[in-house]
């Protein structure tokens, strides 16, 4: 950003200017393609700090964003973000299949924690992301949610789920919440980062049995060797594509 504000000045003066290409970014291209299926809600599982939430907002889209993060640190963090947004509500809470409370190993890059064990692949490839704690969350469904009202997934939603190799038990419970959304933007793994994990065969065989189809696909995390480890994987269903639209979302 440094070398960009200051190489600016220059090619002014030469009659040019320097500016971003957002294709190159994948939150653009999948805040477009929410613009091509009109949707008005993202469920966002596994917040973080809210850097996906933003990124949306950036890139245009304005509708309701519910963001959830288990982790202290990270929620607060997340609040401050969200607190201007009136249509982005954030929620300390973790998803899984069932109720009640769960440990968290806490990795020491934040974004690798994780209630699952992580296996030696993703330490041998990523060894920033070395488990250095626990914290214990809350956790609620999805379903559960979803019939109490605190998020609408029967209009225009979009599921989107990053929770580091717990997103089998996130999906089981909200399977009310998957047949009603048009889409599912979710974390693939090609081998096994955490301790019985969802793979990627078993992500695409959930995206068939909802009717829904891959539109696009993200490079996630590659090895020190460059294989491929995971992606990130969205996927819709082809009768809510709305090829004419061209309003923003």
């Amino acid at each position: 950003m440094r070398a960009t504000k200051a190489i600016r000045p220059v090619v002014r003066r030469m009659g040019l200017d320097l500016t971003r290409y957002p294709e190159s970014n994948p939150t653009y291209r999948f805040a477009r393609l929410l613009q091509t299926h009109r949707i008005a809600t993202v469920i966002d599982v596994g917040a973080n700090v809210g850097q996906f939430a933003s990124g949306l907002r950036e890139f245009g889209f304005r509708g309701e964003i519910h963001s959830f993060e288990p982790m202290a640190a990270e929620f607060a963090e997340l609040s401050r973000r969200s607190a201007n947004d009136p249509r982005w509500f954030v929620h300390e809470l973790g998803l899984g299949d069932v109720a009640g409370e769960a440990t968290v190993n806490v990795s020491a890059n934040s974004v690798s924690s994780s209630i699952l064990p992580m296996c030696e692949e993703h330490l041998l490839n990523a060894p920033q992301s070395s488990y250095t704690g626990t914290e214990t969350i809350a956790v609620d469904t999805l379903d559960a949610l979803l019939e109490r009202g605190v998020f609408d997934a029967r209009g225009r939603a979009v599921l989107k789920v990053d929770t580091q190799g717990f997103e089998r038990q996130v999906l089981a419970g909200g399977a009310q919440v998957c047949d009603w959304v048009q889409g599912i933007h979710i974390e693939a793994s090609c081998v096994a980062l955490y301790e019985g994990q969802m793979l990627l065969p078993e992500v695409v065989a959930y995206f068939e049995r909802r009717g829904m189809v891959v539109e696009g696909v993200e490079l996630g995390f590659t090895s020190t060797d460059g294989r491929m480890l995971q992606m990130d994987l969205i996927a819709f269903r082809p009768e809510a594509r709305l090829p004419s639209a061209r309003t923003s979302p």
